[in-house]
């Protein structure tokens, strides 16, 4: 049974239109750190399915913005200038399925932001962290070569351990913030949070500057509690 929270979060997405209650976890991101403008060219949402975050992007970006949709299992919502890929992001073919998009769009290398709730079937334990990972590092390497100087990354991890610290140096060297959050709209049970990296630097930094290790609860940013 759901707690109280998410039930009230179910009732509020069926209110506003949203197909998932989900969406407000990206909601919430955006809130505090303003991923979508108006002004963005394109964004790509992997593990779509299916669709909150897509109807957050569409609605907090404007109609001409890009969007390219990626997952497994079909879409329950229609793509206003959107394209949805079926498929397992992690073949090759795939991903030259979503280059080819967004070369057509005049988009590649160009990506405002790329949102990743992509997360394998769950069987428990520490099995679990480690296969995200694997699906979180499959999408940070593609954010690294389609975003731009600038752009923006977001995924969902379960738990801070061993899994993710790959994930953390990499984001760390690559953009100028890394910060972990967990929204409100997360379910109390689940050790699900969001490792969102802003400000896509244009070079990558030095070793010496991004050797650093932090926590759930203090991790550094120029940005930090400012909106872009």
């Amino acid at each position: 049974m759901e707690d109280h929270a998410s039930d009230v979060y179910v009732r509020e997405a069926r209110r506003r239109g949203y197909v998932a209650r989900s969406a407000f976890k990206l909601c919430a991101i955006d809130d505090q750190l303003g991923l979508f403008r108006p002004t963005a060219t394109a964004v790509v949402d992997l593990g779509a399915s299916p669709g909150g975050w897509c109807q957050v992007i569409e609605r907090r970006c404007s109609p001409r913005c890009t969007l390219v949709a990626v997952d497994l299992l079909p879409l329950r919502v229609p793509l206003g200038n959107g394209t949805f890929i079926r498929g397992d992001f992690t073949m090759p073919e795939l991903a030259g399925k979503v280059q080819s998009v967004l070369e057509d769009k005049e988009c590649a290398g160009l990506v405002d932001v790329v949102t990743s709730d992509m997360c394998p079937n769950r069987s428990g334990g520490s099995e679990d962290q480690h296969r995200i990972a694997e699906l979180d590092q499959h999408a940070l390497h593609f954010a690294l070569q389609q975003l731009k100087t600038g752009g923006h990354f977001v995924c969902k991890i379960l738990g801070n351990t061993l899994p993710f610290d790959l994930l953390m140096k990499t984001g760390q060297k690559h953009f100028q913030e890394v910060r972990v959050i967990r929204p409100p709209a997360s379910r109390v049970e689940s050790s699900e949070s969001f490792f969102v990296c802003r400000g896509k630097l244009a070079r990558p930094r030095e070793a010496s500057q991004s050797k650093h290790r932090y926590g759930m609860d203090d991790w550094p940013g120029f940005l930090r509690g400012k909106r872009r």
